[in-house]
């Protein structure tokens, strides 16, 4: 029998046991296993964190994880961080199911950009079942609505609406059992357009004239206030201000666009002058004649103005006949004075109207005035169709009361 020397001393331990020294050294051990996993971990995070050393690879079918090179291009050079709200909820019936569709694929591109540019992106999806803390946030933005997008970035905003410009849904027909469908999302184009115009430094300024009858700007509450314009052009990232040409014919510095908006007196020679020089100097001028007939000849009248640039005022609206439902065509009601123009009545070539021939939208004209081109013009004007009212539209002469009948005569 062989028996260790040392078995039985005090104070010794046999090889392989379990001493405090041992225990010591095995704790050590894990905890720098487990500091080592950490900074691995860390480490492979930061790395994947820069775009220089991430390689995104899409392995989907349809190429859905990759996003339009148009768009990666706007995002990358954008000059700061954007930040993108969404205040989502179902629509109602029976566009629950083509809104769900068409939200479904918003937050799916909105998912695929901020992962593939998070440096540039930073996007907040909005619980709206928490009425009081989105209301608060809502009215921080100055948006009135739910189903929008804001983009934003300082104090430039842009507000997408989901059935205006993020997708175009074809109504159906419930006499028909036609549902709703999703006829384009346009997701991608929006949002893109609306990261181009919060980058811009200088935000657009649009000056509407004041001191002739014109509608008013800031008017929400009548039916003719252009409250809703104001809104909307807020909403699309522009600045829209009134302009007393009576008291200052000063345009407002940085004024890209002048609306003229059926102004019921004329101008004096000074604005009129005003006007010219900005038009001279590249300026943009949007005009809506007020078609009263006892002032459209005056001297001064703004009919007179867009005479000078070879625009001649008809009177009378434009009229179209409206369907039935059941394959026939109507006249003799309120809806024939809304002008629905579409495809080959679109001017594809033109900046303004490109994108709207170009996702085949159909545009919608209540109360339009015909115009016609007739006379001389500057040398350095150009006259454009921007719109075309359809081949079976008709213009609907005022009858004794002054009103039309919207019958073709």
């Amino acid at each position: 029998m062989v028996v260790s020397a040392n078995k039985g001393q005090p104070g010794s331990k046999a090889r392989g046991g379990t001493g405090a020294w041992s225990r010591s050294a095995l704790s050590a051990q894990v905890l720098g296993v487990i500091v080592l996993a950490f900074l691995g971990a860390a480490l492979v995070t930061y790395l994947a964190s820069l775009p220089g050393l991430r390689k995104r690879v899409d392995l989907t079918a349809m190429g859905s994880n990759t996003l339009d090179p148009v768009l990666a291009e706007i995002i990358e050079k954008l000059p700061e961080k954007v930040t993108i709200e969404v205040f989502f909820r179902p629509l109602d019936a029976p566009l629950t199911r083509v809104g769900a569709e068409a939200q479904s694929r918003m937050a799916e591109l909105l998912f695929v950009a901020r992962h593939q540019f998070p440096d540039k992106l930073r996007v907040r999806d909005h619980d709206l079942s928490d009425v009081s803390k989105v209301a608060v946030r809502m009215r921080e933005l100055d948006v009135h609505e739910d189903n929008v997008i804001v983009v934003t970035r300082e104090d430039h905003k842009v507000v997408l609406k989901l059935l205006r410009d993020l997708a175009r849904v074809d109504p159906g027909n419930p006499m028909m059992k036609v549902e709703p469908s999703l006829e384009a999302f346009r997701g991608e184009e929006a949002l893109g357009n609306a990261l181009l115009r919060v980058s811009i430094e200088e935000t657009p300024r649009v000056a509407f004239t004041l001191g002739h009858g014109e509608r008013d700007l800031y008017d929400s509450e009548k039916s003719g206030g252009l409250g809703r314009l104001h809104s909307a052009l807020i909403a699309d990232g522009l600045r829209a201000e009134r302009w007393d040409s009576t008291q200052s014919t000063t345009l407002p510095e940085g004024t890209r666009v002048v609306a003229i908006v059926e102004p019921r007196q004329p101008f004096s020679s000074g604005e009129l002058e005003t006007l010219e020089r900005f038009l001279a100097q590249g300026g943009r001028l949007f005009v809506t004649p007020s078609g009263d007939s006892a002032i459209a000849g005056a001297p001064g009248s703004i009919e007179s103005f867009l005479a000078k640039y070879g625009v001649k005022v008809l009177s009378g609206l434009v009229a179209q006949p409206v369907p039935d439902g059941f394959g026939s065509w109507r006249m003799g009601v309120d809806q024939c004075g809304t002008i629905v123009v579409a495809g080959a009545g679109i001017e594809k070539r033109h900046a303004i109207t490109e994108s709207l021939w170009r996702t085949e939208s159909r545009v919608g004209l209540p109360n339009v005035r015909a115009l016609k081109p007739e006379g001389s013009r500057p040398a350095n004007s150009l006259l454009i169709d921007l719109l075309r009212s359809p081949d079976a539209s008709w213009r609907d002469l005022p009858q004794a009361g002054g009103r039309g009948d919207w019958t073709f005569d």
